[in-house]
């Protein structure tokens, strides 16, 4: 099958499912997730379908390029679903709690707390963004430090390499 030529359903529960090329010889659908690839800064490039074991079945380098529409929208729903990164305003606090720091910040949609472990320090990314990843595997973006008040740059440079 090639990468272009895929097909996505959803199933009645919701699940995404990769579609079998020959759905003639009894193969079933797989259910997939879709994870979008570095760099953010590109959303419909370096789309990862994996199956339920997190392995790879495709990497679509081109959401632009899949001819079937159906999946192309699918994709483009369950991207934005799964993309949706808490952007932070300000920084109100981050707290140290043994191996731990607990953050409290403002969000575009409104205030949030939550927890990083201390080896997860916040990352500089391309474009000045900087990225967290919380104990739950959730990300936060900064998306320019420049425009954060003082009181929340100092707070940040505190963590920053």
């Amino acid at each position: 099958m090639q990468m272009n030529t895929i097909k996505l359903r959803r199933r009645s529960d919701g699940r995404l499912t990769l579609m079998p090329a020959d759905e003639s010889n009894g193969a079933t659908a797989t259910p997939v997730k879709v994870v979008r690839c570095f760099p953010w800064s590109l959303p419909t490039r370096y789309i990862s379908i994996l199956d339920d074991k997190n392995k790879e079945l495709f990497l679509l380098e081109n959401l632009e390029a899949l001819e079937d529409k159906v999946s192309r929208e699918l994709l483009i729903n369950e991207i934005s679903e799964r993309t949706y990164l808490p952007q932070i305003q300000k920084i109100d606090a981050i707290e140290d709690e043994i191996d731990l720091f607990k953050w409290r910040v403002q969000t575009k949609s409104g205030e949030r707390a939550f927890f990083t472990r201390r080896r997860e320090i916040p990352r500089e990314v391309a474009g000045g963004q900087v990225v967290l990843k919380d104990i739950s595997g959730d990300r936060y973006v900064i998306e320019s430090i420049d425009a954060l008040d003082e009181k929340s740059r100092n707070w940040l440079w505190l963590y920053l390499d």
